[in-house]
């Protein structure tokens, strides 16, 4: 069955224009599929969680997802980020991780440091809420990320790299 699905996972990628998995990489990547929800557009990443969890192409099409949606501007994702949505992709197997807030232009954006440097992201997966996302870096020790939850809201923001915890605001998303 494992030689069958193997295949299946090559034929997939093949289908979507993922490139062959390095040797070096393991044998069970991650298949992430990652949208942006203002422009529609989606990728489905190959992400391997046992490395940086990085490939060209799919950081590639990672920034092109991050972009700024009125400049067009963006930045490669750190490698940290590439391995935290491996992980998020491995941990919650079959669902959809979308974009609200990816890369921020400086010049426009004073407070999002972090998101003009290809660290930090906005995202969303159905059904997964705060106490999923904070049993998720529980279980994920190694992470290093900090998690804000928005219970109010329908969307996380993880920046990495930097420091490691979760914090909670209440207030985002009350109308």
């Amino acid at each position: 069955m494992g030689h069958r699905r193997g295949q299946l996972i090559l034929f997939l990628a093949a289908l979507v224009g993922i490139e062959r998995v390095p040797a070096s990489a393991s044998a069970n990547p991650v298949l992430a599929h990652i949208t942006r929800t203002v422009t529609g557009e989606s990728a489905l990443l190959n992400l391997d969680p046992l490395t940086d969890g990085t490939n060209p192409r799919a950081t590639r099409s990672l920034r092109a997802l991050m972009r700024d949606v009125i400049t067009g501007q963006s930045i490669s994702p750190v490698p940290e980020l590439m391995h935290f949505l491996a992980e998020l992709a491995q941990a919650f197997p079959g669902r959809t991780i979308s974009i609200i807030h990816g890369y921020a232009d400086p010049k426009r954006s004073s407070n999002a440091k972090s998101h003009a440097e290809g660290r930090a992201l906005d995202l969303r997966i159905n059904s997964v809420e705060c106490p999923d996302i904070e049993r998720f870096l529980i279980e994920h020790p190694r992470l290093l990320a900090r998690v804000g939850c928005f219970p109010n809201a329908t969307f996380f923001h993880v920046d990495v790299g930097r420091s490691r915890g979760i914090w909670f605001d209440a207030s985002v998303g009350v109308e």
